[in-house]
């Protein structure tokens, strides 16, 4: 997760300055680190880029950004320490990580490499690479514990939808269903053409999202479709995990209660916990498909329905199944922007 904290400050750097210059030019970032918001909140950070130890002659900012994000995870779980006793020892720890991932982006924000060109052939694979990416991403989220957990979650769903006969919930059922529709072959609901994955590649052209990055060497992938499955199957899970302790927490009754209590700086939920509340509270368990449409058009600046339609076909392979999965009428005004959703396709079009 510290990745993700270091480069959401990567991305105030570009949009505070304006140009992704500023991530490797020393002169530049120096220029600026006045205007950057981690220099007022701890001024130790000054002193702490001319220490002996601090590296030199490397780029500055990824330095920056890195102990930054430690400081902001910090607050956020309310595990706040020294900087100077904490946050330098771990550079190493998490350098080489942070680095790539701030480096990737880098080099993929504001270049848009369409797919135009493309045959239909090779669009299927980078769509196959897609899949493939989401899946090593997906896991390496995971510790061990964690992944254990998801994996009972899973089975649950699994088990559910068998006696139901009410597929597309479950991570084996979603990636089973887009793989073979991918491939346009699946024997067992008999569809034989190609409409579904037609369907997804002229969608995202539709959106304008029919771009590509090269998540390995010589392997493309659409980062929007990587986004999508990591970013739904992830909320509906912290939805379905969480909720033993966040139901009691957010009913009309009890919740007005929990607000004035965090307010008035009771520590009895963390920031993290209390902010991860507000957004249970706001979206409700039943609305979580609507709300995720909802979040993905107010990033992406795009039209609801043309979204809708590439959801659907990525998460509800059969199309008689669509019907009205992905409601567009959520209203979102209030909710603040999730953090961390669309991280690989922010490494092109940007924002905070």
């Amino acid at each position: 997760m510290i990745n993700e904290y270091a480069l959401s400050k990567a991305r105030y750097l570009v949009d505070k300055c304006g140009t992704k210059e500023i991530l490797i030019n020393n002169e530049l970032f120096a220029k600026h680190c006045n205007d950057v918001e981690i220099f007022k909140k701890i001024p130790d950070i000054a002193t702490l880029m001319h220490e002996e130890n601090f590296p030199k002659n490397e780029n500055l900012a990824y330095y920056i950004c890195l102990v930054w994000g430690l400081f902001e995870k910090s607050i956020v779980e309310d595990t706040s320490e020294k900087i100077q006793n904490t946050f330098l020892s771990q550079i190493s720890m998490h350098k080489d990580s942070a680095f790539s991932r701030i480096e990737f982006f880098y080099n993929n924000l504001n270049v848009h490499k369409y797919d135009d060109t493309f045959s239909i052939e090779y669009k299927k694979v980078i769509l196959e690479n897609s899949i493939m990416a989401f899946e090593d991403y997906f896991k390496l989220s995971w510790d061990n514990k964690g992944y254990k957990g998801y994996k009972k979650y899973q089975d649950e769903l699994g088990a559910e939808e068998s006696k139901s006969k009410k597929y597309w919930s479950s991570y084996d059922s979603i990636l089973g269903g887009l793989k073979n529709n991918i491939n346009y072959k699946n024997e067992s609901i008999g569809i034989y053409d190609e409409t579904v994955r037609k369907s997804i590649l002229s969608s995202l052209e539709e959106i304008g999202m029919n771009f590509c990055i090269e998540y390995k060497e010589g392997i493309k992938i659409y980062p929007l479709v990587v986004d999508m499955l990591n970013n739904l199957l992830m909320i509906e899970y912290y939805f379905h995990y969480k909720k033993s302790r966040t139901k009691p927490l957010t009913s009309e009754k009890v919740w007005p209660d929990i607000v004035e209590e965090y307010k008035e700086g009771d520590k009895s939920y963390t920031t993290l916990f209390f902010s991860q509340l507000e957004r249970v509270q706001a979206i409700g368990s039943r609305n979580i498909r609507p709300y995720f449409l909802a979040e993905y058009a107010r990033t992406l600046n795009v039209d609801r329905k043309d979204l809708r339609k590439l959801m659907q076909n990525i998460f509800y392979p059969i199309p008689e199944n669509h019907r009205t999965s992905f409601g567009d009428g959520f209203i979102i005004d209030e909710i603040k922007p999730a953090p961390f959703f669309l991280e690989h396709t922010k490494m092109v079009i940007g924002g905070l």
